[in-house]
């Protein structure tokens, strides 16, 4: 995805106005539009409502509307930008929402993009290896893209080995990959299923590009992959259970939604609740350090036998 959770800062003027003007395009200020829940407003302007809910909490958390509850409402409507945007990227955003498509990613970007996240990933891969994964010596890091967490394993814990397990075109990335980081391509989460018994998975930054079944799945397959008492993780950005905030994370589930099929940030809340559906025990969820706008959710495999049953249906 071209557009990162640190670089929100730089970009947040363009991407408000990027929201504000998808917002008039779409009708949002409209006789149909506002005030409304995101619902309502999806049937009168006959908008997916997945696709239109983080557009209206960007909204909100711009202040170009209100939100109250789980109504939005606009007392003083903004008007719409001036300057045309580009018709790429969230230039598009109003016709990605309004089609139910969204743009997929770019084949060009792979390369920039996983090398930006190994750079700015390192502290936080560094600090919840050190909190969480200090007393394993068999990982597996799934999904894990260059493998920025399965290295920062391997920095606290040298004689440790790591499985990284993703698709080939992101494992090609991987240059001169040290003793112990073993790469094995595959889909998720069938190649879980294949894995020895792990000391703990990890899911860096993995579950906010899906949507909810697919992150179930992706949980089951975590668990699966670990030994009796293993313990499974989810990194990924903080957000509240009623959605309003850290803005870094309400942007970043709009530009799921430009991107991915079913992505979102998903909340604490949810995350913490998958978990213990999955079957893990001691689950809890702790803010980093380096990185308080990031969470891990941790628990631990049930010790009388390994992990559950995986769904057949495939993440790809």
């Amino acid at each position: 995805m071209p557009i990162f959770t640190d670089a929100l800062a730089r970009s947040g003027p363009f991407l408000a106005q990027a929201a504000l003007a998808a917002a008039h395009e779409l009708g949002l200020f409209g006789d149909a539009g506002l005030p409304g829940t995101c619902g309502d407003l999806a049937a009168r302007l006959e908008l997916p409502a997945a696709r239109l809910r983080p557009l209206l909490d960007a909204l909100a958390a711009a202040e170009a509307v209100e939100r109250r509850a789980d109504r939005y409402l606009a007392p003083r409507p903004p008007a719409a930008p001036t300057e045309a945007l580009a018709p790429t990227g969230w230039g598009v955003l109003a016709e990605v929402i309004r089609a139910d498509a969204p743009l997929g990613e770019d084949p060009d970007m792979l390369a920039p993009m996983h090398a930006y996240l190994a750079e700015v990933g390192r502290p936080e891969a560094l600090e919840v290896a050190q909190r969480f994964l200090a007393d394993a010596r068999a990982v597996a890091d799934l999904g894990g893209g260059v493998g920025t967490y399965g290295l920062g394993f391997l920095e606290v814990v040298p004689d440790g080995v790591v499985t990284l397990v993703e698709r080939a075109a992101v494992l090609a990335l991987v240059e001169d990959p040290p003793p112990g980081l073993v790469l094995r391509a595959g889909a998720l989460p069938q190649a879980a299923r294949d894995l020895p018994p792990q000391d703990a998975a990890v899911l860096a930054n993995v579950l906010h590009l899906y949507g909810t079944e697919a992150c179930r799945e992706l949980l089951a397959a975590a668990v699966a992959a670990v030994r009796p008492g293993g313990r499974v993780l989810i990194k990924d950005l903080y957000l509240d259970p009623d959605r309003t905030g850290p803005p870094e994370s309400v942007w970043f589930a709009l530009n799921m939604a430009l991107y991915t099929e079913a992505g979102d940030v998903h909340d604490v809340d949810r995350l913490v609740a998958w978990a213990r559906e999955a079957g893990l025990e001691e689950v809890g969820a702790t803010r980093l350090d380096c990185a308080p706008q990031s969470v891990v959710v941790a628990g631990r495999a049930p010790s009388a036998e390994r992990g559950v049953r995986l769904p057949a249906a495939p993440v790809t």
